[in-house]
């Protein structure tokens, strides 16, 4: 399988890429909308009354 990828297509797909620190944001703000939402109705429906997340210290995990 062979993919080409013209440059005229290549630049209109590189603009439309957000820089960084926007696509930073962006997901902040979809994680924290599934946290206010979804989360909640999720532990309703399941009858969950307690969240708990257990971390080591010095463990840098992306969910904390």
């Amino acid at each position: 399988m062979c993919l080409l990828i013209s440059s005229a297509n290549a630049d209109e797909l590189s603009e439309r890429i957000l820089p960084l620190r926007e696509r930073a944001a962006v997901t902040d703000e979809i994680l924290q909308d599934r946290l206010d939402n979804l989360v909640p109705q999720l532990m309703r429906r399941s009858e969950i009354d307690a969240w708990v997340i257990i971390a080591r210290e010095y463990n840098e995990d992306p969910v904390l």
